[in-house]
């Protein structure tokens, strides 16, 4: 996410992305909680990254033409 183009400012590094970055490659997922105001979402959104390419899902092959099928059910 880009702080500057949402916030008109860069993020501002947290003590704890270190550890989220190391928590994540473990296990994929964490909760994140703080107080109110306290930079959760910014923390969140700075750690999130997409997918490596080897990852990703090839795209989605268009399934064969089931709407005759249910368009003549009783």
């Amino acid at each position: 996410m880009d702080t500057r183009e949402s916030l008109g400012h860069d993020y501002l590094p947290r003590v704890v992305d270190a550890q989220l970055d190391r928590l994540l490659e473990v296990g994929g997922a964490v909760v994140i909680e703080g107080t109110r105001a306290c930079g959760k979402t910014m923390t969140g959104l700075n750690a999130a990254r997409p997918a490596p390419s080897s990852t990703t899902m090839p795209p989605a092959t268009p399934a064969p033409d089931a709407s005759c099928a249910c368009a003549s059910a009783p």
